[in-house]
């Protein structure tokens, strides 16, 4: 019986060897591809499907789905900002804030970053916390990079300005805006007919 048991633990061991030996292993110097990404890329598509389609509370469903599964992916500043928007447009000012401000702080380099930066300076503005706005554009403007958001940084802190009754600082502000629309083609000028 002795023998029975030993045969029996060395055919088994030996059928473990194998099929350890036949387990498919990835080659040398190649990552696997994820196949999370796919799955994330679809549901960020489907929800900026309902968000194109004017479905925003499933949209806005999608896009924290997205969000609170998927992270660290390359969309999920995009899904923030979308989330930011929906919430502003629907009223609700502190989400908004809320989604900009995670943007802002939990994505530093994010190509949506500075338009996040400018959505908070414009939620400020429209509560009326001017010298909020005029603090907080001269950081805004280390980062934003772009012209037309340069632009609108100044702009903003012009109207900001001018509610505290600045107008000297406002017109300057005005100033720097219009001059960097003129100088990169922003500005619209109507034709004499």
């Amino acid at each position: 019986m002795n023998n029975r048991l030993c045969r029996y633990l060395l055919a088994s061991l030996m059928v473990a060897v194998l099929c350890a030996a036949c387990v498919s292993r990835p080659k040398p110097g190649l990552a696997p591809i994820p196949k999370t990404r796919a799955v994330a890329d679809q549901l960020f598509q489907q929800a900026e499907q309902k968000y194109q389609a004017s479905a925003f509370p499933e949209a806005l469903a999608l896009y924290s789905n997205y969000l609170s599964r998927y992270p660290d992916e390359p969309l999920a500043a995009a899904a923030l900002m979308r989330i930011g928007g929906i919430h502003a447009q629907q009223g609700n000012v502190a989400q908004a804030r809320k989604a900009y401000s995670q943007l802002v702080t939990d994505y530093p380099s994010s190509p949506q970053r500075p338009e996040a930066v400018l959505e908070l300076l414009s939620m400020l503005l429209r509560e009326g916390k001017y010298s909020d706005v005029v603090s907080q554009s001269a950081e805004a403007l280390k980062i934003v990079g772009a012209a037309p958001q340069q632009a609108r940084a100044f702009t903003l802190a012009g109207d900001a300005h001018a509610a505290l009754g600045q107008h000297l600082k406002s017109v300057e502000a005005y100033v720097r805006a219009l001059r960097l629309a003129a100088e990169y083609g922003l500005l619209v000028t109507g034709g004499t007919d």
